[in-house]
């Protein structure tokens, strides 16, 4: 393991005990902050084009235990309210592109994957630890974050998105 990666990793391990709280620099209740990244598959996504749907954001890597177990269980989310308007965007915050393609092989998804390789999307939204995850409404306001992942915490990412999808 390179050792900028181990120092990753174990930042990254310290961050999965932290458990549920607010990514630093975001305030639920103001405008998302746009972007637009590169899509695995080809081509570009902006936040500004995807305005009018919910979306969840998924900031996660390679090296992030949590993010393994927490990736199925998003696929599933996923699968079961896309058809009634959920975006889910995968943001891949991994330095070297072949990492995250050993990850995806090992943890395929449906949702679609997008690389931030230079981190700018993750420090916008103020992403200090892996994973998390940014719930954005229908007019662009961001309405919930969640940081880290136990499986207890599945019913209520359901729940949030379920509610957003709701809304008119």
């Amino acid at each position: 393991m390179r050792p900028a990666r181990r120092r990753i990793a174990v930042a990254a391990l310290l961050a999965s005990f932290v458990g549920t709280c607010s990514a630093a620099n975001l305030v639920v209740g103001q405008k998302a902050p746009g972007f637009s990244l590169p899509l695995r598959s080809g081509g570009q996504i902006s936040l500004d084009r995807l305005r009018g749907q919910v979306v969840l954001l998924n900031f996660w890597a390679s090296w992030c235990g949590p993010c393994r177990e927490e990736f199925p269980a998003l696929d599933q989310l996923y699968k079961d309210t896309h058809a009634s308007g959920l975006v889910l965007l995968g943001i891949d915050e991994d330095a070297y592109p072949e990492d995250a393609s050993v990850f995806l092989k090992d943890h395929a998804v449906t949702f679609p994957i997008v690389s931030d390789r230079d981190g700018a999307g993750s420090s916008r939204y103020g992403v200090d630890g892996m994973p998390s995850l940014v719930l954005i409404d229908r007019r662009g306001v961001v309405r919930w974050t969640h940081q880290g992942f136990k499986v207890e915490s599945v019913g209520e990412v359901r729940s949030q998105v379920l509610k957003l999808l709701q809304e008119t």
